[in-house]
């Protein structure tokens, strides 16, 4: 709505100054305030000042001239325009000026001491000193805001009141102006909470700019603080540091598994006016560093302070991720590989031909995916077209480039389930999120929909940029264009919670920078924190189509020959031919060597030397060759030993309901109570849920309950169906149809799915319950062999029942939540 004194303000300046101020630019007559008339009232006051030519800009040289040449008591001005001006200021900054724009009267002082109490400074009505006066005139020229604004925080706001009452009324940091009071955490409240950490730590005041440089780092590693420091204003800083980072979280990505930790100013407050590191600050740091990947200390050491202040925190800290444009070469591999990199991004295709002049050449060639992984590094696959202008996202685009982006996912024969970042490759506004980038990835997850669900979508750009599209359009991980921390959309919002990769340092051969291990020719490479545990594993394995299948049909193959075996055996012998018994000749085979300890048979029987070693004469033994095949979906080695093993407990003990099975206590619950102990006994110092989420099925560290145990777990129980189901198929005759590429109903495509469904009904709350019930002993009190077994393995560690309800129901949801997440997330 046109406001008729923001009209009449732009009428007057025009009228006055075009033609008559060298310079001057018409402002907009539509009586709706903007930097269009803000900057002609600036030129204005320029012109009337004696500043010539007059420029949309208010800078030093208007500054010095306001403090020296304008009384602050404007009821002594004797100057019209520059009451005028003054006035109009006031009413498109949304205060009232004088009812006659040519004067000063009683409304328009008041209006000027609300301002300034908005502010945070002392409201009188006494006139100030003239530098803070320029301060204020400067404020009234620009579009800054100092009432609290719709969706704006009211603790952001203090904060910013007190950067502009402690440091620019006193005047102690000559570069530092008016924070904007609005609640939104902006570049300029960044900049002005940099410049007062800058005095505080003591630098010179000639060198206090808002720039994160050589000496704030200097002076930053100097100033660890912890709950044993004086309280001090530095503290205070901190603390809002800390609150405009705020939440941090931990546990899994999306989903009720999630922690949400918000920053207790309220509490921290209460103590020295929040200038006190106390141990409610050490507690959320904890929180805070380890979501991002920090030593978990507690205290504000550099690494910390600098995460805190600036989107790439510390450059030069340890990262395991990179990404690059340059085709990576078995030496580059290498020279990647004994610098510590496991990760490397690469382009999967670029949208200009070769004859174009900017075309650089980034997309992986053939092979090249091969070569990284044959190095022991992982691919993380990235899809970008000119993703630099808004115009260039639209619903279209996104669908068009997604199903582009997962032909060149098969054609280098990259496996299902692998995530694909699309980038928005500049500081895109909220605005413009909503308008164009939201769009583009909703068609980025109907497209990859379309072509079967194989792959997943990643968003790569600021925070903003991916919190937003991962909530709107379910983006399964982040990867952060942290190094651009002068966008916007890196200030003032926290850390999205599902950053896989963060892009943190940029080496470049333009300027001496680029990587190379001093044996290879320097080359572009961006350095990324990759997170790793529970997250985005990146492609770690590939398939070839030609070969898919191979390892699991030798593997089948083997087990026919066993089934032969052990069939002759049984006629040999006069022995009963029945299939049930030639299965349980199998699954005793399998249990020999690894699962064959005494309390293995006194619940699934003991297997027969004599038999065995008839039958691995006749097919051949159990090695690492015939007996440990590559899965056909996820191409990780398939522990058959630890499946088959877990296969007959279930067909030894088939109840349902909330009872533990034996196929529970020899399968999944087995190994949850292993991981229990190995949590006990070595990592008491993480929450239940860090542990599940850090150790469970990792594919990074090693643990009581790995990957291949956990696909493993979610086979068996799939495995065993079929086989009740159908009690005439032999062992292979069911190995072939689950594992067959012909896609039945029950199939390892599905394996997550169907577990969670088979043990759980699909549904998390009775996954939470029944695995904190079980852990208890509540669930299997009618199998005293089962229970026995469970409370002997137990013991090995702290005793369910002695830890508080919420700390073990933190591990025991954290398994739930995962494979519920696990079976939600599965590629259909």
């Amino acid at each position: 709505m046109a406001d008729p004194n923001v009209l009449e303000a732009q009428q007057w300046v025009n009228a006055t100054y075009v033609g008559k101020a060298p310079g001057y630019i018409r402002c907009p007559q539509d009586g709706r305030t903007g930097w269009g008339v803000v900057l002609s009232l600036t030129q204005a006051l320029q012109h009337e000042l004696g500043i010539s030519p007059t420029v949309q800009n208010f800078g030093p040289g208007t500054f010095a001239k306001v403090a020296s040449d304008i009384k602050p008591d404007l009821a002594q001005q004797t100057n019209t325009n520059i009451l005028r001006i003054y006035n109009y200021a006031l009413w498109c900054k949304g205060y009232y000026g004088s009812s006659d724009a040519g004067t000063w009267d009683l409304r328009a002082k008041l209006s000027i001491g609300e301002l300034l109490g908005d502010m945070g400074l002392p409201d009188t009505q006494n006139p100030i000193e003239p530098r803070m006066w320029a301060h204020v005139t400067k404020a009234l020229l620009r579009m800054d805001q100092f009432r609290l604004i719709p969706g704006g925080d009211g603790v952001i706001r203090e904060f910013q009141q007190t950067l502009n009452r402690d440091y620019v009324r006193l005047g102690v940091v000559p570069a530092m102006g008016l924070s904007p009071c609005d609640g939104n955490y902006d570049r300029v409240t960044q900049q002005c909470l940099m410049m007062a950490i800058q005095y505080r730590l003591g630098l010179n005041p000639a060198d206090i700019t808002g720039y994160f440089g050589d000496g704030t780092t200097r002076e930053l590693k100097k100033h660890t603080l912890t709950t044993d420091s004086a309280a001090s204003p530095l503290t205070y800083l901190l603390h809002a540091a800390c609150y405009f980072n705020s939440p941090a979280y931990k546990g899994a990505p999306w989903g009720s598994g999630v922690e949400t930790f918000n920053f207790p100013w309220d509490r921290i407050r209460s103590v020295d006016n929040g200038r006190k590191f106390t141990a409610d600050t050490a507690a959320w740091l904890r929180h805070y560093q380890e979501f991002m990947l920090l030593p978990t200390s507690g205290n504000a050491t550099f690494d910390t302070w600098a995460q805190l202040l600036i989107s790439r925190g510390d450059q030069n800290r340890a990262a395991t991720g990179s990404d690059t444009s340059v085709t990576i070469t078995p030496e580059r591999a290498k020279a990647l590989v004994a610098k510590g990199y496991k990760v490397v991004g690469r382009y999967l295709d670029e949208h200009l031909p070769p004859d174009d002049p900017d075309y650089i050449g980034k997309a992986l060639v053939p092979g090249e995916p091969k070569t990284i992984i044959d190095a022991g590094l992982r691919l993380m696959p990235i899809f970008q077209y000119n993703g630099s202008v808004p115009e260039n996202f639209t619903y279209q685009k996104g669908y068009d480039q997604a199903g582009k982006a997962h032909d060149k996912m098969v054609e280098h024969h990259m496996l299902q389930g692998a995530c694909i970042y699309f980038a928005v490759d500049y500081d895109a506004q909220d605005h413009e999120i909503s308008q164009f980038v939201i769009p583009y990835f909703n068609g980025v997850r109907k497209a990859l929909a379309d072509k079967g669900g194989w792959y997943w979508f990643g968003v790569y750009g600021t925070r903003n940029v991916c919190t937003r599209v991962s909530e709107a359009t379910g983006a399964r991980w982040s990867f952060v264009s942290s190094m651009s921390f002068e966008f916007s959309g890196n200030l003032g919002f926290p850390m999205p919670q599902n950053w896989s990769f963060s892009q943190i340092f940029e080496f470049n051969p333009a300027n001496g920078t680029g990587f190379t291990d001093g044996n290879i020719t320097p080359i572009g490479l961006d350095k990324n924190v990759w997170r790793g545990d529970g997250y985005d594993p990146a492609v770690k394995s590939l398939h070839l189509k030609d070969d898919q299948y191979a390892e699991i049909t030798a593997f089948i193959g083997y087990v026919k020959a066993l089934e032969n075996a052990f069939a002759r055996y049984r006629r040999d012998n006069g022995e009963s031919l029945a299939i049930a018994d030639q299965r349980q000749d199998l699954c005793l085979f399998f249990r020999q060597y690894k699962y064959d300890a005494l309390h293995w048979n006194q619940l699934l029987g003991a297997p027969d030397p004599k038999r065995n070693n008839y039958a691995a004469g006749q097919a051949g033994a159990l090695t690492e060759n015939n007996a440990w095949p590559k899965d056909p979906i996820q191409a990780i080695t398939l522990d058959m030993q630890h499946c088959v093993s877990n296969v007959q407990g279930y067909l030894k003990s088939t109840s349902g309901g909330d009872e533990v099975r034996m196929g529970d206590a020899t399968g999944w619950f087995g190994d949850a109570i292993t991981l229990y102990v190995e949590w006990r006994n070595t990592y008491q110092h993480l929450s239940g849920a860090a542990m599940v989420n850090r150790y469970l099925a990792s594919t990074t560290h090693s643990s009581a309950w790995a990957l291949d145990d956990y696909l493993s777990d979610a086979d068996a129980l799939s495995l065993s169906q079929l086989l009740i189901g159908n009690p005439e198929m032999l062992f292979s005759d069911v190995l072939t149809r689950y594992y067959s590429p012909t896609n039945p109903s029950i199939h390892a495509r599905h394996r997550y799915r169907n577990f969670f469904k088979g043990r759980f009904q699909s549904d998390q709350a009775t996954a939470r319950s029944r695995i904190t019930n079980q852990m208890l002993g509540e669930d299997m009190l009618g199998n005293a062999i089962v229970y026995a077994l469970a409370r002997e393995l137990i013991l090995k560690g702290q005793m369910p029942d002695d830890l508080p309800r919420a700390e073990l129901e933190s591990f025991t949801h954290a398994i739930a939540d995962r494979m519920h997440r696990d079976a939600t997330e599965e590629p259909t």
